[in-house]
């Protein structure tokens, strides 16, 4: 009765269009961006970048120094001059500072106008919520995220992305190619994910011929490795020791099962959002982020990791992944939704899904999602015993609280985590909280402030 009067209010109070009405939910979203996302100032690649920069400013300091005298990946952006201009006019502390919040306003702006070009917009300033706390990392080694807490050309060139398939949603294909150049030009490695995806169109249109072009292509390539035709475009071994010994994460067989599970839970929800959800546009992104997701497995896997073709490993493509994990993220609201409303079978599969994601980063999260895998197939086969479902349905109310349980059992929940509340750090650095347990956190405190706006507003 209380889940019941609790899906009427929610239901209620999200079936409303006037922004007025969200005050609240936007409240909660400032509420986590200034907890989890404070500046970090000139650390981590903002070093380097910085560096860039001023060589700008002050060319005749700088044009020697190592990391820029054989040249650098400087060569390839717009985003140093652009930095340097406002370094000159506020000083790098605050150049620094104000080109992150740019980054940040037009990141979250750009996710806004894409969750509302696919849900209602009461559904949309949710997603924006789970976009911000669901853990942004990609790649391996949590080293990358797609929201970064200092001064990069990533981010925004991730916004201009998000434009551009915002517009490519509504075909309008101009604006939605401006806005990948632009990206382009701030960094080409993040933009080629937004050209992968608008491809995906063509590719569904000639998915035949296109799949026999990847495997000629792959079969040439391997006999030209054989013959030792592609020696010229390789790494030489003993550059290809040094950069695996500096750079793991460089290399799919050198990430780990963690990074693996990281990587292929989004898929794998991907693959779940195209059998159940129905709306033609929400369609196009669920296939284009597939494809986009494939292709980066391939080109790295095949070019980089098999043979080691030296431009393949500087393109990176296992940096697409961040727009598929992305993707991913903001299409789980309307899938919840949709598997909410099949009864029993669905909601398991949902609260299965959910805890795919909350345990994402483990291999336990992939073990969870390849069971959701099942659920699909047993809900599309219409297969299944009563002890299955019964079996799935207490295993994943279980699954959905052992990150809780485990936050507060074993070790992740000492005093430094409210320590951190007072003293300004990072809420990132202590795993169980960011990384598995902040969904049912948000959750919990979302649910709450939607009961209660909804409660008032029906009595």
């Amino acid at each position: 009765m209380c889940l019941a009067l609790l899906e009427a209010k929610t239901a209620r109070y999200f079936s409303g269009q006037k922004p007025a009405h969200y005050w609240g939910l936007w409240a909660a979203i400032f509420f986590i961006w200034v907890l989890f996302f404070p500046y970090a100032g000139i650390a981590h690649d903002a070093q380097l970048y910085t560096l860039q920069a001023l060589s700008h400013v002050s060319p005749e300091l700088y044009q020697n120094d190592i990391f820029l005298r054989f040249g650098s990946q400087d060569k390839f952006t717009l985003f140093s001059p652009i930095y340097a201009a406002l370094i000159e006019l506020f000083g790098i502390a605050w150049a620094g500072a104000l080109l992150t919040l740019i980054g940040h306003g037009l990141f979250i702006s750009a996710v806004f106008l894409l969750a509302n070009k696919i849900m209602p917009y009461g559904i949309a300033v949710f997603a924006v919520g789970l976009i911000l706390t669901i853990s942004s990392s990609y790649g391996a080694e949590r080293i990358f995220y797609y929201i970064e807490l200092f001064v990069t050309p990533r981010m925004l060139s991730e916004a201009f992305v998000l434009f551009s398939v915002a517009a490519w949603l509504d075909k309008k294909n101009i604006v939605a190619t401006a806005f990948l150049l632009v990206s382009a030009l701030l960094h080409p490695l993040m933009a080629m994910a937004g050209l992968l995806f608008l491809l995906s169109s063509f590719y569904i249109n000639y998915w035949r011929r296109f799949s026999l072009l990847i495997i000629t292509t792959c079969v040439l390539l391997i006999l030209a490795h054989y013959a030792r035709f592609l020696v010229r475009w390789q790494f030489d071994p003993e550059w290809l020791g040094v950069i695996e010994n500096r750079n793991t994460y460089l290399f799919f067989y050198y990430w780990t099962i963690d990074d693996i599970s990281n990587a292929l839970v989004p898929l794998i929800s991907l693959i779940i959002s195209y059998f159940f959800i129905n709306g033609d546009t929400e369609k196009r992104l669920v296939i284009a982020a597939l494809f986009t997701g494939v292709m980066a497995v391939l080109v790295h896997g095949f070019g980089g990791d098999f043979l080691h073709l030296t431009l393949v490993t500087q393109g990176q493509a296992w940096r697409w992944f961040w727009l598929v994990t992305l993707i991913a993220i903001l299409l789980l609201p309307n899938l919840i939704l949709r598997l909410w409303q099949a009864k029993t079978a669905g909601k398991t599969l949902a609260i299965t899904l959910i805890a795919a994601w909350l345990m994402r980063s483990q291999l336990i999260g992939l073990l969870v999602a390849v069971w959701a895998l099942v659920i699909v197939f047993a809900l599309k086969k219409n297969w299944g015993t009563l002890l299955f479902w019964a079996f799935s349905k207490w295993m994943s109310i279980s699954l959905l609280l052992l990150p809780l349980i485990l936050l507060i059992v074993v070790s992740h929940f000492h005093v430094g985590v409210f320590i951190a509340l007072f003293e300004g750090s990072r809420l990132q650095d202590f795993p169980g909280i960011w990384h598995e347990c902040a969904l049912p956190i948000y959750l919990f405190f979302v649910c709450a402030l939607v009961f209660v706006s909804a409660y008032d507003a029906l009595h």
